[in-house]
């Protein structure tokens, strides 16, 4: 993938995802980056990123977006505009969107991008890929609207009135 369509990428996740929040359900977040990533890749980074999300600036959090939710998952191998959303899904939910891809392509559904899941969506003609596209996003919304309600309900049954 060119440089500039990896850029178009991350500036519309990041732009997306915004600066720091404290997620009621993630935990705090800094550019799409959660504070448990964060955590979970601290040694491969040499030391190289902050004890808090609070602290990471925009461009570290492009190098982890761009390494960990589009190259090592391979989703930035997907054509565009599929790779556009499947990069936010990624950050989302890591492999819920490729399962659901996966699911709709008729391939093994492990969550990983390999040659299998490639060459069906290569496969796909251009008009079935659009299609392709907008079911994987509106099943994936709505397995994400699931998830955060039954998320909140726990959430509220667990308050002591």
């Amino acid at each position: 993938m060119s440089l500039p369509a990896l850029n178009v990428i991350l500036d519309s996740i990041q732009a997306a995802e915004g600066g720091y929040w404290n997620d009621p359900i993630g935990g705090p977040t800094n550019f799409g980056i959660t504070q448990t990533t964060l955590d979970k890749l601290r040694s491969q980074y040499d030391g190289l990123l902050p004890d808090s999300v609070d602290d990471l600036d925009k461009e570290t959090a492009r190098i982890i977006l761009r390494s960990e939710y589009l190259e090592k998952t391979r989703v930035i191998e997907l054509p565009y505009p599929l790779n556009l959303f499947h990069g936010h899904m990624a950050v989302m939910s890591w492999d819920d969107g490729i399962r659901i891809m996966q699911k709709r392509l008729g391939v093994p559904v492990d969550g990983v991008i390999g040659p299998v899941t490639l060459r069906a969506v290569r496969a796909e003609s251009p008009l079935d890929k659009l299609y392709g596209l907008y079911s994987d996003v509106k099943r994936f919304i709505e397995t994400r609207n699931n998830g955060f309600n039954d998320s909140y309900a726990r959430r509220f049954n667990q308050i002591q009135l």
